[in-house]
């Protein structure tokens, strides 16, 4: 990706996901300003804190069928058990709704 402030850029470029267009990071409450100027430009979504963002789109992927090393990546986790630990519980929680879809699938005939 090119910097078009190369010239002005204050910080090392890539170093922070949310900086303004100089590269200084933006301070917590401007982000939170920010998301929640953001979320009311879209009229019916529900507002939900930044940070609750990350574990929505978490549980979305997981949903989705994303694998967990992918999952894993994306969060920045050095080592999937960490990530294992923080949402285990959602792709338990999908495995067993996978299941029993199969057992439906197996068990759905007429018994001939």
């Amino acid at each position: 990706m090119k910097n078009d402030n190369a010239d002005i850029w204050e910080g090392t470029y890539g170093d922070f996901l949310f900086c303004n267009k100089i590269g200084i990071p933006f301070r917590p409450k401007s982000l939170t300003e920010k998301w929640k100027d953001f979320n009311g430009t879209i009229p019916k979504l529900k507002f939900i804190r930044f940070h609750d963002f990350r574990h929505t789109s978490v549980s979305i992927l997981i949903g989705e069928g994303a694998h967990a090393k992918t999952i894993s990546n994306r969060l920045g986790h050095s080592k999937i058990g960490t990530t294992m630990d923080v949402y285990g519980h959602i792709i338990e929680s999908v495995d067993r709704k996978t299941a029993s879809i199969f057992d439906d699938v197996l068990f759905s005939g007429d018994g001939d």
